[in-house]
């Protein structure tokens, strides 16, 4: 009897077989063609490309803050309610940095990151991107 035979081997490749079907649709639907329309006018793909590239910006912005915050020795709670607190202007946290504490917790590094994860979040983040382009001060 050969070691692949058994049924467990057999019910894995059923079952990868299904999986790869799965994630085969769903790449079929990401890239699909689709045209966004607001008010029955479509809006032309450069818009939606600059609104994803703003999403994406945000995202990755709130991420590599988290884990600059995680690394300076914050647990990951903490870390990511400062930063998304910060990035929003909104006020309270999570765990230390929570509605019951204030951000005394944090040393002055972390502070740093926050007061810079806040500017971040006021000026938005695609107009301070284009601060750091060698482009913006070439002119």
């Amino acid at each position: 009897m050969r070691p692949d035979s058994h049924e467990i081997f057999a019910r894995r490749r059923s079952r990868n077989i299904g999986l790869g079907l799965v994630l085969g649709a769903f790449v079929l639907l990401v890239f699909a063609v689709s045209v966004v329309k607001i008010g029955g006018g479509a809006i032309p793909n450069s818009v939606v490309i600059a609104v994803l590239g703003f999403i994406f910006l945000y995202f990755m912005s709130i991420v590599m803050l988290t884990f600059l915050m995680i690394l300076s020795g914050l647990d990951f709670m903490t870390a990511l309610g400062a930063i998304v607190a910060s990035i929003n202007n909104a006020g309270p946290g999570l765990n230390k940095v929570g509605p019951a504490t204030n951000y005394a917790v944090l040393t002055d590094f972390q502070t740093w990151v926050c007061s810079f994860t806040m500017l971040l979040g006021r000026l938005e983040v695609l107009s301070l991107a284009v601060v750091f382009t060698p482009q913006f001060w070439r002119k």
